[in-house]
């Protein structure tokens, strides 16, 4: 990996660590690129290595991500702002390994056309404006009919996000699988829903009926998309583990339950 970018939180510290590891890897003979870099260096947390992944999704097969944590939250950023000497270290030594984590794929069908949009955390349909009536349908058969705000659907490298405050499970990332949570649902003697996370294995597809688009987004990742306005002749939507994988560089070994630990549990590890 000889071509780079760096992609950064606009704020004082940020910029300034990008312009030293720019600096520092121009004098080691790498070459910096934004188009079409090898290695994509995040500086920021968690959304800011989103956005970066978004940034370069025509090119996931080209790219690895690797990051420097100076916002609130990093389980994707390995490394911390006193230890930039050693990840610039690694990286002009070449010392890494990678891991790849399978996306989630979301199509929006409408009349004559389907949108394809990929997320690597989740992606929610939610409605904050009245309670949401969604038809569920499971390889097209039908689950159950949804009443609340939404449905949160995550990868398993996502299960610590969005999917965490919901209640979902924490999946380990090479599960082969996909998480759906409800997001206040209607509970009574009426209506009734699963009142609980589903794990639905990759070979699984999930269908949903929208009963109007009124107030109803479609977030995904660090986006967020109004369906009325954008998509108005929605007619579904489907979700489903992807094939579509994005890679890590990581330049130190810290297994996926240490990360858990260190992000939910305590600090040092």
């Amino acid at each position: 990996m000889k071509k780079f970018n760096v992609f950064y939180k606009n704020d004082e510290q940020s910029i300034r660590i990008s312009n030293k590891i720019k600096n520092q890897l121009r004098e080691a003979s790498f070459e910096y690129n934004e188009e079409t870099p090898d290695l994509v260096i995040s500086i920021g947390g968690d959304g800011t290595m989103l956005r970066a992944i978004h940034q370069y999704q025509d090119i996931l097969d080209e790219v690895a991500f690797c990051g420097v944590h100076t916002g609130s939250l990093g389980f994707y950023t390995d490394f911390l702002v006193s230890e930039v000497a050693q990840l610039l270290e690694n990286i002009i030594n070449q010392d890494f390994y990678t891991v790849s984590f399978n996306m989630l794929e979301v199509n929006i069908v409408e009349d004559n056309n389907t949108t394809t949009i990929h997320a690597l955390n989740e992606a929610r349909l939610e409605n904050n404006k009245h309670t949401q009536v969604m038809e569920i349908l499971i390889d097209d058969e039908h689950f159950e009919t949804f009443r609340g705000n939404g449905l949160n659907f995550s990868t398993p490298t996502g299960s610590t996000g969005y999917n965490k405050s919901l209640g979902g499970a924490i999946l380990h990332p090479k599960t082969k699988a996909f998480q759906v949570c409800e997001i206040a649902a209607i509970n009574n003697i009426a209506y009734r829903t699963l009142g609980s996370p589903l794990i639905l294995n990759q070979e699984k597809e999930v269908k949903i009926n929208l009963r109007g688009l009124d107030g109803v987004v479609l977030g995904y990742d660090s986006y967020v998309i109004d369906l009325k306005n954008e998509y108005p002749t929605t007619n579904y939507l489907t979700f489903c583990l992807s094939d579509k994988k994005v890679t890590f560089a990581r330049y130190k070994r810290l297994a996926f339950m240490d990360r858990v630990k260190k992000n939910f549990i305590c600090e040092d590890l």
